[in-house]
């Protein structure tokens, strides 16, 4: 994870599909964010506490899905989050159109998430709370919609 609690994915990426037709164009984008490990102190020691909990070697709280990695998402209760110390990845789509066939106007629309799919837990960030505002801020908005138009005189 980076100071900011932001993380680093392995993989991130945007695919887009622009389709024009006379006076209409449209674009689909897919937006991808990997899988990113919610692990602190990363190859740091753990020491078993006899009770079923591990402290770091900075004697830190920790919870682990293995006895090797201190986990840094779990529930406030202390069960494991889904995905052990994984933060699922995350895809998202959104849809843009433009239409010029209107003598010096542009009209535009767009939906940002169309399929309205929510953020992966994340409490592990403190930039929002259970969300990675970062990485995965369309998840936390929602479905988003825009309209514009433009006049040129």
């Amino acid at each position: 994870m980076l100071s900011s609690a932001g993380g680093t994915p392995k993989d991130k990426g945007v695919l887009s599909l622009t389709y024009d037709y006379g006076a209409t164009s449209g674009t689909v984008q897919v937006n991808y964010v990997g899988p990113m490990l919610a692990i602190d102190h990363k190859g740091e020691t753990l020491n078993d506490n006899g009770d079923g909990t591990f402290s770091t070697t900075t004697a830190e709280g920790a919870y682990t899905t293995n006895g090797s990695q201190v986990c840094g998402v779990f529930y406030p209760g202390g069960g494991a989050a889904p995905g052990g110390c994984k933060i699922r990845s995350f895809t998202t789509t959104d849809l843009f159109v433009k239409y010029t066939g209107v003598k010096k106007w542009v009209f535009t629309a767009s939906i940002q998430n169309l399929f309205n799919l929510k953020a992966p837990f994340d409490p592990y960030t403190y930039g929002a709370v259970n969300y990675n505002p970062e990485q995965h801020q369309a998840g936390a908005v929602g479905t988003f919609f825009t309209l514009g138009a433009r006049y040129t005189y």
